[in-house]
C-alpha cells in the first residue's frame, strides 16, 4: 500500500471526523414523550390545576419527559364526598402494558385523611427509568386514579 497518499492534512482530516464521531455520542440525550391521554378518575373529590379551584384538571400533561429526571405536577384535591377520607392513588391501564414497568409514579399524599369540604395540595412525580423495548422515544398513555376511602 502505497503509504504517501496519507498526507497531513488528510490524517488531520481523519482525526478530526473520528473525534466529532465520538462527541457526538457522547453528548446524546434520550427524551420520552408523555402525552397524557387518560382522565383522572374518582368519586367524591374534585381536582383543580390553580390554587384558586377555578380550573377543573381532566388530565395530567407530562410533555417531554428525559429518561432519569424527576418531573412533578401539582394539584389541588377538594373533597365533595361528605364525609373524611384516606387519600389514595394509582395509575391504571397503561397502553403499552409493559411501559409500568419502566415508570414510577407517585405521590406525596398517599394514606392522608382528607376531610369533609377540605383541599389540599398534593404533588405527583415522575421518573422514566429507561425507555420500553429500547426505542428512543416512546408515547404511551395512562390513567391516574384517585381514591377517598372513608374513614
Amino acid at each position: 500500500m502505497d503509504t504517501s497518499k496519507f498526507t497531513p492534512n488528510v490524517i488531520m482530516a481523519i482525526i478530526l471526523i473520528i473525534l466529532l464521531s465520538t462527541t457526538l455520542v457522547a453528548i446524546t440525550i434520550y427524551n420520552l414523550t408523555i402525552p397524557s391521554e387518560g382522565e383522572i378518575v374518582s368519586d367524591g373529590l374534585l381536582v383543580f390545576k390553580d390554587e384558586a379551584l377555578t380550573e377543573r384538571m381532566t388530565k395530567i400533561e407530562w410533555r417531554t419527559i428525559v429518561v432519569n429526571c424527576t418531573y412533578i405536577k401539582i394539584l389541588y384535591i377538594t373533597n365533595i364526598a361528605g364525609v373524611n377520607g384516606t387519600l389514595h392513588m394509582h395509575a391504571a391501564n397503561f397502553n403499552p402494558s409493559e411501559q409500568y414497568q419502566h415508570v414510577n409514579i407517585s405521590w406525596d399524599r398517599e394514606g392522608y385523611v382528607l376531610q369533609a369540604n377540605q383541599t389540599v395540595t398534593a404533588t405527583i412525580t415522575m421518573i422514566a427509568y429507561r425507555v420500553y423495548d429500547n426505542s428512543t422515544i416512546i408515547n404511551f398513555s395512562y390513567n391516574t386514579v384517585l381514591t377517598l376511602e372513608e374513614t
